[in-house]
């Protein structure tokens, strides 16, 4: 049975619909990968910021210069800067697993549209062939028909 003109149009309106998701979703996944390459590069600075920081408050404890008076201060701070490194790295590990994920869904995702626009084209294959045969069938019949009434008009 050949699929209706209606049946057609809902497919190709799936299709339509399929490549636009796809678009939205190319461009859902450019701004989650600048997003990330931000977060990435901000952990990187914060990371050097912190590692400076650090250097220069055990620069300060080593050289013993008011050693008493800025050590509290110092380890207080060189604790929560390796705090904050800590939680940076972790925020950066997170945003590449949720990446992952997300790049998974995509691809996941677009193969299920190749799949439904290639089963598209061949419904659109079969709908084409079987409206060639058809019209050869019409034409036989219509022939046939013709070739019976010639015989009967013969008798």
């Amino acid at each position: 049975v050949a699929p209706s003109t209606l049946q057609l149009q809902q497919l190709e309106d799936q299709v339509q619909r399929a490549q636009e998701e796809s678009i939205r979703l190319s461009s859902s996944k450019a701004a989650l990968e600048e997003e990330v390459q931000a977060a990435t590069l901000e952990a990187k600075m914060q990371a050097r910021y912190l590692e400076t920081q650090r250097a220069s408050m055990e620069g300060d404890i080593q050289s013993g210069a008011e050693v008493q008076s800025r050590w509290s201060s110092a380890g207080a701070q060189l604790q929560w800067l390796n705090a904050s490194l800590s939680g940076i790295t972790d925020e950066h590990l997170l945003l590449k697993s949720q990446l992952q994920e997300q790049q998974i869904s995509l691809h996941e995702e677009s193969l299920q549209r190749v799949q439904t626009h290639v089963e598209v084209q061949r419904l659109q294959t079969m709908v084409t062939s079987l409206d060639r045969t058809r019209e050869e069938w019409m034409a036989d019949l219509s022939r046939s028909v013709a070739s019976l009434r010639q015989a009967h008009g013969s008798l």
